[in-house]
């Protein structure tokens, strides 16, 4: 996505609270969509990655900036959304959201003798390992700021807010009003474990 030739976000996800943070942040701008893409693309603009622990939602983002030569890749805390990323020896970096996507482009993902091992042991691997040693995760919760004219490397994690309050209705009642939102009709299937309870 992108409203000019400075500034582009590959963004897989929703952002539950993007009608509050476009009112609070974004009053003298004109939105020409009623997306939560837009409203998040003008807040990387204008405000960086600061902008990313006000973020409701589930989420994984790729942001580009021309002038700046910069690019800020990011996952929400609880890693709903997966982000793989590929880099070799020469600093080619490819981000998908499925390993499968890496493949499409030419990757061949080399087994991890160490993943295996560490799947035997546990039953699963521990993020980022993706059994791969080519391919790796972004961590839930991290903001990478990778500059591009001397490959340096900023890590840094989203805080998560604590100021939790009110009570476990008031909370769920709000949680569930914000997931309902979107610009299409909407189905609720229990087939999460709920009927079989």
């Amino acid at each position: 996505f992108t409203l000019d030739d400075e500034h582009y976000l590959a963004f897989n996800g929703e952002i539950y609270n993007y009608i509050e943070l476009a009112e609070q942040y974004l009053s003298e701008f004109k939105l020409t969509t009623k997306s939560d893409t837009e409203v998040l693309w003008l807040l990387l603009v204008h405000y960086g990655d600061i902008i990313l622990n006000k973020l409701l939602g589930m989420f994984s983002l790729v942001f580009y900036s021309v002038q700046k030569n910069t690019l800020l890749v990011s996952r929400d805390s609880l890693g709903i959304k997966p982000l793989y990323f590929y880099i070799n020896e020469s600093e080619e970096l490819l981000f998908a959201s499925e390993i499968k996507s890496l493949e499409a482009l030419g990757i061949k993902p080399l087994v991890s003798q160490q993943d295996v091992s560490e799947y035997i042991q546990f039953g699963y691997l521990h993020e980022p390992s993706t059994g791969f040693s080519n391919i790796k995760k972004v961590v839930p919760g991290e903001v990478v700021k990778i500059s591009l004219n001397d490959f340096q490397i900023h890590r840094k994690y989203i805080k998560l807010n604590n100021d939790i309050t009110g009570t476990f209705e008031t909370l769920i009642t709000s949680s569930v009003d914000l997931h309902q939102r979107a610009d299409v009709k909407q189905a609720l299937f229990f087939s999460g474990g709920v009927d079989s309870s």
